[in-house]
C-alpha cells in the first residue's frame, strides 16, 4: 500500500531533531514534494540530500525533459525551500561518476535505515527497511557527509 509506505518513510523523517541525510540516486523533483516539503515544523533541521547525476539523468530521460531542466527544478525547490523555512535548511548535492551509491539510506543525528527501494517507488512492490547497527549508522553518515565535500565525487545543486 502506497500510502502507508510515505507514512513510514515519514515516520523515519520525522525523527530527525537536528540532522537529517536522505540518500537515493533516484531523488528528484516528486520526491522532494512528497517528503521534504511538509518538513517545515519548529525544528532547525540541516537536511542534507545525495542523488546521483547518472539516475538522475534517468528520471529526466523517463519525464521527457532534460537532465539540466530537472537540475533547474531542484535547485529552485531547494532555494524557495530554504527562503520560506522555519529554520530549516537543505543542501542538496548530486554524486557523479558510477557505482558509488545504490542503496537508499534516511539517516538523523541518533540512528539511520537502509531502504530496499527508492523512495519514489516505496510501497509498489515488496522491499523492507532495516534498521542500521550504531557503527554501520556513523560509518555512513560520516562517508556520505564527505562524498558532499570532496569535489570531485559530487557537486552542490543551489
Amino acid at each position: 500500500n502506497k500510502r502507508a509506505a510515505i507514512s513510514c518513510i515519514k515516520e523515519l523523517l520525522g525523527k530527525a531533531k537536528k540532522e537529517l541525510i536522505i540518500a537515493d540516486p533516484y531523488f528528484a523533483v516528486d520526491q522532494f514534494n512528497e517528503y521534504i516539503a511538509p518538513l517545515d515544523g519548529d525544528e532547525e533541521l540541516e537536511i542534507i540530500i545525495v542523488n546521483c547525476k547518472e539516475q538522475l539523468e534517468d528520471v529526466a530521460h523517463n519525464k521527457n525533459t532534460s537532465f539540466r531542466e530537472m537540475e533547474n527544478k531542484i535547485r529552485g525547490m531547494v532555494t524557495n525551500y530554504n527562503t520560506r523555512s522555519n529554520g530549516n535548511h537543505i543542501s542538496f548535492y548530486c554524486i557523479t561518476g558510477k557505482g558509488r551509491l545504490h542503496d537508499r539510506f534516511i539517516l538523523t543525528e541518533n540512528e539511520g535505515w537502509q531502504i530496499g527501494s527508492s523512495l519514489g517507488e516505496f510501497g509498489t512492490r515488496a522491499c523492507c527497511i532495516i534498521k542500521l547497527f550504531d557503527s554501520a549508522h556513523m560509518e555512513l553518515y560520516a562517508l556520505i557527509r564527505s562524498w558532499c565535500n570532496e569535489s570531485n565525487i559530487s557537486y552542490k545543486i543551489e
